[in-house]
């Protein structure tokens, strides 16, 4: 396992011995990070306010914001999740909140999605395998983007949406 001497690491975080830790990061609370997944600097990685499971084989840059809180007036804090499958891209300073109990307490991301700069994915969002947001895609709360849909560059998709495969 690499970690990087700068980084802040939660004693209760689960991080593989074949993942790598870059400078400045920081993971906090409840993570698990899978063999192979490669974190860069300054990218912070879960919160106290739930659980985030990444697979293996992820790359995430700089910068990224990572299982934070949900966006939404009426959360209270209970213990909700992020996961994240295998193979994923995620681009410089992307945000990936958990979810809400009130909307399933879970948010994912599938496998080999790719997650340009600047994305943004919501509470309660279901990001299926191989669908890619370009820069600056926005999803609001609970959209689910299907297997293999890609999301145009500066587009907000708005709360409850559904993306079908063929987007």
């Amino acid at each position: 396992m690499s970690i990087h001497p700068t980084a802040i690491v939660a004693d209760e975080a689960q991080i593989s011995p074949e993942a790598s830790i870059g400078p400045y990061c920081v993971v906090s609370g409840a993570v698990s990070i899978g063999a192979g997944t490669v974190v860069e600097s300054h990218a912070r990685i879960g919160s106290r306010f739930g659980e985030v499971v990444i697979g293996e084989d992820n790359f995430i840059q700089s910068g990224a914001a990572i299982g934070g809180p949900p966006q939404d007036r009426t959360y209270e804090e209970s213990r909700t999740r992020l996961e994240i499958g295998n193979g994923n891209r995620i681009g410089e300073n992307v945000t990936v909140h958990l979810g809400t109990a009130k909307g399933g307490g879970v948010t994912r991301i599938g496998s080999d999605t790719l997650l340009m700069a600047y994305s943004h994915v919501a509470h309660d969002c279901q990001v299926l395998d191989n669908a890619m947001l370009i820069n600056l895609a926005q999803l609001s709360g609970h959209v689910t983007v299907e297997e293999g849909a890609v999301v145009g560059g500066i587009v907000a998709v708005s709360q409850f949406v559904r993306l079908g495969a063929l987007s």
